[in-house]
């Protein structure tokens, strides 16, 4: 399946994914985007960031409310900044 260290996802994968549902996985796309199964079985992206050594999570949306496109693209750009994350689209 795609996604880890140096590979980017595909629709094919996500949906794949997601149709597993085991919860508390994630599917990592890199930059800190990944898709994550909540205990309830839902899938939602997220982005993983840091602000002064100390990891954040931003949610982006539910999948597949948002696509992986959508997810991408609204990636907000918060690891620069010293606030916490807000979306960038």
């Amino acid at each position: 399946m795609a996604g880890g260290i140096g590979s980017k996802l595909t629709d094919k994968a996500v949906k794949a994914f997601a149709a597993k549902a085991e919860r508390g996985k994630k599917l990592a796309d890199g930059g800190g985007l990944y898709l994550f199964i909540t205990p309830a079985g839902g899938a939602t992206w997220r982005v993983k960031y840091r602000i002064e050594g100390k990891e954040k999570t931003y949610s982006v949306g539910p999948y597949p409310l948002v696509s992986l496109a959508a997810a991408a693209k609204s990636k907000p750009s918060c690891s620069k900044t010293k606030t916490p994350c807000r979306s960038a689209g």
